[in-house]
């Protein structure tokens, strides 16, 4: 309803990324001081009702880069600058120690799209900014340095090699009916002890990958309509967010942050099923209908 309701757009936009900077500040406390544990799983974090990292570090990329929009685009919504970029860095803090790899792709692909938007200038401030905060979580951070090392030696990191495993099995899937594929609930089972987490799991079954997935259950014609609904509204965000192309800093902030959160939700589904979480479509979905709310004239 706020959608439509003048007054209250704004009061939507902001309590959506004032929740979501608390849960980014919640995660954070949690991966440093290890209390409030919500999930089993090493290393990864989760807030309140959500118990799956995917979903959790889904939802932190959405505030985040709406909330990186919005201080550059209208810094005022939140009372002024100071506050609106405080709003900013909790959401990029939870993203950050949600200490999921994919989403952290998802994130580095985002910060370049997202800067290449506004100029040349920003990409490279953009640039500089990413390796420099690399390289200090990687010195300081102990769950980065933890997750980014375990890459060096690929081949015995269990969550590289327990992807490769899946994605096999996806492709021999995809093999037996590929323009309809097997079903949405018909992904194999896979058995991989090394992969699981007592007590949280006793088997691999989605693809571990957004393209993996959907190829192997619904076919061609399934991921066809995924990157139909994913690349339609990107297309769409990616011309309003220009520089100019709305008189209206709300609008415009919105269509930028949208476009870089869609692009990081996108990478990173890359190597997760985060397209599978109900929780992140929900969010998705939901900032889509309030930018479409929001550039409506009244």
């Amino acid at each position: 309803m706020a959608f439509h309701l003048g007054g209250h757009k704004q009061g939507a936009l902001k309590t959506f990324l004032l929740v979501t900077a608390i849960s980014g500040l919640l995660g954070a406390c949690q991966q440093l001081f290890n209390v409030g544990r919500f999930t089993k799983y090493p290393y990864l974090q989760a807030t309140g009702f959500l118990s799956s990292p995917m979903s959790y570090a889904g939802v932190m990329q959405i505030g985040a880069f709406l909330s990186l929009a919005l201080a550059f685009r209208y810094p005022s919504i939140f009372g002024g600058r100071a506050q609106t970029w405080t709003i900013c860095l909790c959401n990029f803090l939870g993203l950050l120690f949600a200490a999921e790899r994919s989403a952290w792709l998802g994130m580095t692909v985002a910060i370049f799209a997202f800067t290449m938007r506004i100029s040349k200038k920003a990409f490279l401030a953009g640039l500089f900014t990413v390796l420099c905060g690399a390289i200090l979580a990687f010195q300081f951070v102990p769950v980065v340095k933890t997750r980014l090392s375990a890459l060096s030696n690929w081949r015995q990191d269990v969550s590289v090699t327990a992807r490769l495993t899946v994605w096999e099995v996806a492709v021999k899937t995809f093999q037996k009916k590929p323009l309809s594929g097997v079903g949405p609930r018909n992904f194999p089972r896979i058995e991989l002890n090394e992969a699981v987490v007592k007590g949280q799991s006793e088997d691999l079954n989605h693809g571990h990958s957004n393209i993996m997935h959907l190829a192997a259950t619904t076919g061609l014609l399934g991921l066809s309509a995924y990157l139909f609904l994913v690349l339609l509204p990107l297309l769409g965000l990616y011309r309003s967010a220009a520089i100019g192309a709305s008189e209206d800093e709300l609008e415009s902030a919105l269509a930028l942050g949208l476009y870089a959160a869609l692009i990081s939700l996108f990478a990173a589904g890359l190597f997760e099923y985060n397209f599978g979480s109900g929780v992140v479509r929900l969010n998705q979905w939901f900032c889509l209908a309030f930018y479409k709310g929001a550039a409506k004239k009244d």
